[in-house]
Order: C-alpha cells, then structure tokens, then sequence
C-alpha cells in the first residue's frame, strides 16, 4: 500500500469529530479506547490529518487525540483554554501532550495554564518564545494580509516545495498533502497562524522554575540539523526545562518527522512506556 492509499484508508475509517467550544467549532480525530490518552497537537497548518501515522501506531496502547485548530483563534492562550474544554468535554482528566514544531508554542502554554491535564509532555523540534523573533513575524503579518490570495498561495507553494524537497513518495504524498491545503485555506488561517507564534514571542516569558510544582515527565526531542530551529533556541529550551529527558536525532532535520516518523515514533512509544 502506498502512502497516498495508506491515507485515504485512515481517513475513511476515522472521520473527524466536532465540539464547540465558546461559539468556536474544533475538529478532532478521536481513536482508540485506552485507559491512558495521547493528544498530538499539529504543526503549522494545523490539520488533525497530518498526524494520521502517529495516530495509527500509537492508538493500539492509548487513546489518541489528534487536534486541528481553529482559524477563529488567535493566541496561544484561547487555544490552549479551547484545547482544556475540548479534553473536560470528552471527560479526559489529563493525557500526555505531544507539541511539535509550531505546537511546541501552545503546549507550553498548555502545561503553565492547565497544569492537572497535563499528565507528560513532550516539545519536539520547537523552540521557546523568542521576542527577537517578533519583527519578522510582524512583517509577515502585514504581508500576508496585504497580498491577493493568489500571489499569497504562490509564496506558500514555494516555501512547502524548499521544505519538502527531493523526489521519494513520501516527500511527493507530503508536498501535495500540504499543497492541497494551501489552496483550500482561507486568509484567516494564515494570518491567525502568524498572529498566534507573535502573541506567543511578544507576551511568553517562562522560567525554568515554573514547573516546579508539576508532577509530570517532560521530554525535549530535537534535531542537529533543524534548520528552523537554530541551536541558540534548542540550547535557551534546555536551561528553560532543566527537569526534561533529552533525545537528539543525529543529523536529523525538522521535516524528519513528516515524512520519516519511524524514528520519533519509537522514541514516543520509549519515553511513553517509561523506558
């Protein structure tokens, strides 16, 4: 079975559920029935479908959550509140929390806010808030909602082609998977993307003393050659989580768990089952 089929199987056996939340509608993949509960946070495009390989090794020992989030939302506090709704709604009282990438924000957001829902967390290839960033988040905001839809879609293509490179299919299932995306998304879902990651930069300030009264394991994963999150930024979120476990892919890349998971999904499953 290829990829592309592998998906399509997944998405008509697990259609997505909604709850609203606040006059705010979320969808989700729900899966499985164990006593334990994972809950996969997505990455920038913010799509449930995109996990669909972590959700299918993964909801055999837990029940998975997998989120997409709300083009209506934007900051890291009002979807880290919608998130804490969404598990007291499915009467889920804490599950492990996987934030990767662009989730990393929100999960860290999650765990200060809602700290007893939080039962583990794992940051994966993300990084902490960073106000020197702002700027260029600032100008991408005003660029993004400033450019006619069409130019603005040739840009993203671009940028989803530099970050997904090469010719295997699973670079090819990803760049069309997210192409797909592009083309469907409404401005909002951009410009609240952005405008998350900046309330995030401008307005987070962490200590590494903050969680020292939470209980839960925490895991940092990160990738040598992740050319979007620098080693200043992996090495400010390792002072920042001074209690967490530390897995480092050797010459890994910040796509790698897109499009090659095996990896990260053994290290979950590891850190998980407490190995």
């Amino acid at each position: 079975m290829t990829i592309a089929e592998d998906y399509r199987a997944f998405c008509a056996a697990h259609p997505p559920c909604y709850r609203t939340i606040a006059g705010v509608v979320w969808e989700y993949i729900d899966c499985g029935d164990a006593p334990e509960v994972l809950l996969l946070l997505p990455g920038g495009f913010g799509a449930a479908t995109t996990a669909f390989q972590y959700v299918q090794a993964l909801c055999g020992a837990y029940r998975v959550l997998a989120l997409s989030y709300p083009a209506a939302l934007a900051t890291a506090a009002a979807l880290a509140d919608g998130i804490a709704a969404l598990l007291q709604g499915e009467g889920i009282t804490h599950a492990h929390v996987l934030g990767g990438s662009y989730s990393g924000a929100i999960a860290q957001v999650l765990v200060r806010r809602h700290p007893t829902l939080v039962a583990s967390l794992i940051l994966s290839h993300t990084s902490p808030p960073t106000p020197g960033r702002a700027p260029l988040l600032a100008l991408l905001l005003a660029l993004f909602k400033l450019l006619p839809m069409p130019l603005l879609r040739l840009l993203l293509y671009a940028l989803n082609y530099g970050f997904l490179p090469g010719r295997g299919p699973e670079q090819r299932f990803w760049r069309a998977h997210f192409a797909a995306m592009i083309g469907s998304f409404a401005r909002a879902a951009y410009t609240n993307r952005l405008r998350v990651m900046l309330d995030f930069d401008r307005h987070a300030r962490f200590a590494p003393t903050d969680l020292r009264d939470w209980p839960g394991r925490m895991l940092l994963a990160e990738a040598t050659h992740d050319g979007m999150v620098r080693p200043a930024a992996r090495d400010v979120l390792r002072r920042l989580y001074p209690q967490a476990q530390l897995h480092s892919f050797p010459q890994g890349r910040h796509a790698d768990t897109i499009h090659s998971p095996a990896a990260q999904i053994a290290l979950l499953r590891g850190f998980l089952g407490g190995d």
